[in-house]
C-alpha cells in the first residue's frame, strides 16, 4: 500500500524527471549532442537513485 508520503515523493520525482528530460530535448535540437546525452544520464540518475535506495 502507498502512503501520502510515498504518493508525493513519487510525483516530485517524476515531475524532476520530466522537466529534466525536456531540457536533454531541446539541448538534442539545439546540436548538442554530447550535452543533451549527459542530460539524459542525469535525468535517468534523479529517477533511478532515489526509488533504489527506498526499496533496497
Amino acid at each position: 500500500m502507498i502512503n501520502f508520503y510515498s504518493f508525493v515523493s513519487i510525483i516530485i520525482l517524476l515531475w524532476v524527471f520530466l522537466h529534466t528530460l525536456s531540457y536533454g530535448i531541446w539541448t538534442w535540437k539545439k546540436n548538442n549532442r554530447l550535452g543533451a546525452v549527459m542530460v539524459f544520464i542525469l535525468a535517468a540518475t534523479v529517477l533511478v537513485l532515489p526509488v533504489y535506495s527506498k526499496f533496497f
